[in-house]
């Protein structure tokens, strides 16, 4: 199916930083609104992700839904009230794939920024709508690590404290 024959079909892009900029709004929306089926659509899976504890397949929409609450959880005992992100780069690869790199702040009560989280993902389009097939973040926020690739995956997928680098699928 075209994008043109999806309705709910993303806007056709022709500039890679405007699929970054939308995907990262999209997400930034769905976990201030604390809409996970929003937040879902937004992700292919399986789905790589790395951090500094190594890399992790998720798999399924319940081993998704378990990041996005970990995460939640962190925003909220944390105080985060938003996410700043700015993309720095972003790429087709061809028409339906798309490489951005990305930093990201934390936004704390009284408005005070954490140190910038650099990002890479890779971006897909599927029927007309883009989707994160893979992330990694590169952070020393030990809380974000463990909410991305927890020591002991849970979901039976992916290799933490893997030595590799993490994949971009």
């Amino acid at each position: 199916m075209s994008a043109n024959q999806n309705p709910a079909a993303d806007p056709n892009f022709t500039d890679p930083v405007e699929v970054s900029d939308f995907l990262l709004e999209k997400t930034r929306k769905a976990y201030f609104d604390r809409d996970f089926d929003a937040f879902r659509q937004r992700f292919l899976l399986p789905k790589w992700v790395g951090s500094y504890n190594g890399e992790r397949l998720i798999e399924t929409v319940s081993a998704l839904r378990e990041v996005y609450d970990n995460m939640c959880a962190f925003f909220d005992s944390q105080g985060v009230i938003d996410l700043r992100r700015r993309t720095l780069s972003a790429t087709f690869e061809t028409p339906d794939v798309m490489r951005c790199t990305y930093v990201q702040q934390y936004v704390l009560t009284g408005y005070a920024l954490t140190e910038e989280l650099v990002a890479l993902g890779t971006c897909r389009r599927v029927d007309g709508m883009w989707k994160v097939s893979a992330c990694n973040y590169a952070t020393d926020i030990p809380e974000v690590n463990r909410v991305l690739v927890p020591k002991t995956n849970t979901d039976g997928a992916g290799s933490a404290g893997s030595e590799n680098p993490p994949r971009q699928s």
